[in-house]
């Protein structure tokens, strides 16, 4: 028997889940809680097999879901991630774990309390063109890594259900939408250099309330001198990406580009340049172009992504831990203070080693 998913969350993004479950060959959604009376209807219209509830709580009472998969605002998902962590569900948890540091390790308190896998989704580690890249950080391509620059320019966000997205209290900040997702890579391929020492970051915006900067960017610092810049822009259009990667040895620099982000029909490109030589100059010669053998986007990481979590979850292991959600997070809202206090955050105390 295959693992059985309830998917809680039916919004725009969660029907790609619970598209993603149904299409994962150990896995079966058996179950969906959505607050409206029209995600109810749309979760019945497209899975009729599948139990479909307005109270997330009756789902989580269920005896037949093994795995449950968190799709709803960025503010519930601490209350909703304990409830299913103290309901015995192993749990994959939409990014960003909480929208406090606080949060995440009163989730991490539960997953140790109930022996249940947790995974935050960070699904651009799953990705045939990002992820790629950690590959050749990890086999030494690029030699030590020095420097990683990821810059994001797209359309403003959509607004969500309600309009939460727009709305400080539910989303927390817009740093735990996307840029969320660029530490987590930053930290990830830089992970052998450890945590990274300090974060710098200033924004900017048309006037949303709160921490809403519709244009953002922050330097994070290692203790050596290796660092990251990491930037976005939510006020301009179609979803561009930009990836540059620089080591001793070599670098790699990617482009993705969209109509939208859930776009089917991206562009996609992946250069390495191996040899790089001198302090200024690449070797001689064109960088050679890597096929990429699978589409890059996050619709199509997420499938591979819950392949991942359906393995882990039967050898008990995480495909992307709680402790590195803790991490983007904690990360994240350093950057927000350094914003408004307009000075560079020690990180130290606040990573405490982790992840």
């Amino acid at each position: 028997m295959g693992l059985r998913f309830g998917l809680i969350g039916y919004g725009a993004w969660g029907r790609f889940h619970a598209d993603a479950i149904a299409r994962t060959p150990s896995g079966e959604l058996v179950a969906v809680a959505t607050a409206s009376a029209d995600s109810v209807a749309a979760a019945r219209h497209d899975h009729p097999h599948a139990a479909v509830t307005s109270d997330y709580r009756e789902l989580l009472a269920r005896g037949d879901v093994d795995v449950v998969s968190v799709v709803a605002p960025n503010a519930l998902h601490e209350a909703i991630a304990v409830a299913a962590l103290d309901a015995g569900k192993h749990l994959v948890l939409e990014k960003p774990m909480a929208t406090t540091v606080a949060g995440c390790d009163r989730i991490l308190a539960a997953a140790a309390r109930a022996g249940r896998t947790v995974n935050v989704v960070h699904e651009l580690r799953a990705s045939s063109q990002w992820g790629r890249i950690k590959e050749w950080v990890d086999d030494g391509t690029f030699g030590e890594p020095l420097s990683f620059l990821f810059t994001l320019w797209r359309r403003p966000f959509r607004s969500g259900a309600a309009d939460w997205r727009y709305d400080a209290a539910s989303v927390g900040s817009w740093l735990l939408e996307e840029p969320v997702h660029f530490v987590d890579l930053a930290a990830w391929y830089f992970e052998r250099l450890g945590p990274p020492a300090s974060v710098y970051a200033a924004g900017n915006g048309k006037g949303r309330a709160g921490a809403m900067y519709d244009n953002l960017a922050m330097t994070l610092r290692w203790p050596e001198g290796q660092y990251a810049v990491l930037t976005q822009s939510v006020a301009g259009f179609e979803d561009h990406k930009v990836m540059e990667i620089v080591g001793t040895a070599g670098a790699a620099r990617a482009l993705w580009s969209g109509a939208m982000d859930r776009t089917d029909r991206p562009t996609a490109s992946l250069r390495l340049l191996d040899g790089l030589t001198g302090e200024e100059r690449f070797d001689i010669g064109q960088p050679r172009d890597i096929d990429l053998h699978e589409a890059s986007g996050e619709i199509f990481e997420l499938l591979t992504f819950y392949q991942h979590v359906a393995e882990g979850v039967e050898t008990g292991r995480s495909y992307v831990s709680a402790e590195a959600g803790r991490r983007a997070v904690a990360i994240c809202v350093a950057a927000e203070q350094s914003v408004r206090e307009r000075r560079e955050i020690d990180l130290a105390e606040l990573l405490e080693g982790r992840g």
